[in-house]
């Protein structure tokens, strides 16, 4: 029986049948993809919170090496600039000690 010799109503419900599973069809194609590309996107996250962690890691691990750095340095000079008073007081204890007198005792 040729499609000519069907009655209209068969074929508009057999075009409804074929219409309707290439609705199906492409509707799972649809869901397929946006889980696939949900997936990658978690990947993706995923991906870039660990490189932002190990970026973060190593710029922490930079900053306390120059703030470490930067303590060494303050320490050497105080201890530079202890040494000199030391040797600046060492030289004035005579005077010191008259000034102490001077103010115990005054004449």
């Amino acid at each position: 029986m040729d499609q000519n010799d069907e009655p209209p109503l068969k074929i508009i419900r057999d075009k409804e049948r074929e219409l309707a599973q290439r609705l199906r069809d492409a509707e799972l194609t649809a869901r397929e993809t946006l889980a696939a590309a949900r997936a990658r996107a978690a990947e993706i996250k995923n991906e870039a919170e660990r490189s932002g962690q190990v970026e973060a890691e190593e710029f922490f691990r930079e900053g306390i090496t120059r703030v470490e750095k930067a303590a060494a340095a303050i320490g050497e000079a105080a201890s530079r600039d202890a040494e000199q008073l030391l040797r600046i007081g060492e030289k004035q204890l005579d005077r010191a000690a008259q000034i102490v007198v001077g103010f115990i005792f005054p004449k």
